[in-house]
């Protein structure tokens, strides 16, 4: 009943099935045709052989992000148009879309930000990044979606995912990732995230974990994903020195409850 919810709550003017949208909706669009810098353009035999070699390949070797880049690319077709559609529909969105701007270590000034006071946006964005050893320019081009508008959709959700992390207040584990997977699923619709959040608790999760999930952590990103604002329309790199409690409050985001999940990587 939730991911039906989730993957049917956007309309949409495309009607071709989601695996094998290729190019542009309009048609116009020839195979080869490169779209954007990184472009890879795909015939749909080519998109489907790469859903299901990706597909497979990141359920054996999660760890290869490459296969999980790719699934959600050739996979991501529908939700990347309601994502585009919610950004238009939203002032901050519209700008978002307008002037394209990219996460990058010399536009965020991680320095400066290393600087601001603990508990500000940018203060524990920066502590996630550091303590991981993660920089913004570490999130892949987007290379087999068809569509530039929605490539850069792909690219910017990509690249805030580490925001997401923090405003969740969520570390970067196994047990994290599903869980922000799922608030993410509920957000964007990404088959990739849905798949990602619900599919592989029952594998990868001790017993402890798994009933936690059911129960404290699941709940809770599911509620928080449907009730908060869509991340996609929040311009982050604008908000850095903000009170990341008051972010939360005004973002309709509820704080990370106790459990194992609790890290000690941001300021308590």
């Amino acid at each position: 009943m939730i991911i039906r919810r989730i993957l049917t709550g956007c309309s949409s003017t495309c009607t071709v099935p989601l695996l094998f949208q290729s190019r542009s909706c309009s048609g116009n669009v020839s195979y080869g045709d490169k779209l954007y810098d990184s472009h890879v353009p795909t015939t749909s035999l080519q998109r489907l052989a790469l859903t299901v070699g990706a597909g497979i390949g990141g359920l054996c070797k999660p760890e290869r992000v490459d296969f999980i880049y790719t699934f959600g690319e050739v996979t991501g077709w529908y939700a990347l148009q309601c994502m585009h559609q919610k950004m238009l529909k939203d002032e901050t969105g519209q700008e978002i879309l307008h002037e394209k701007p990219r996460l990058r270590s010399s536009t965020l000034n991680l320095e400066k930000l290393r600087t601001l006071p603990d508990k500000t946006l940018g203060r524990e964005y920066v502590r996630f990044l550091d303590y991981y050893g993660y920089t913004p320019e570490g999130r892949a081009s987007v290379r087999y979606v068809d569509d530039f508008e929605l490539a850069y959709v792909m690219q910017r959700y990509r690249e805030i995912h580490d925001f997401v992390h923090t405003l969740l207040q969520v570390p970067t584990s196994v047990y994290g990732e599903i869980v922000v997977k799922q608030f993410e699923g509920v957000q964007t619709g990404l088959p990739l995230c849905v798949l990602g959040g619900f599919i592989p608790p029952a594998v990868k999760l001790s017993y402890k974990e798994q009933v936690e999930l059911l129960t404290v952590y699941g709940p809770w990103a599911l509620s928080n994903g449907f009730q908060a604002k869509f991340l996609m329309n929040v311009y982050f790199e604008k908000h850095l020195e903000e009170s990341l409690d008051e972010l939360q409050q005004k973002l309709n985001i509820r704080p990370l409850p106790n459990g194992s999940l609790n890290s000690d990587i941001w300021t308590k």
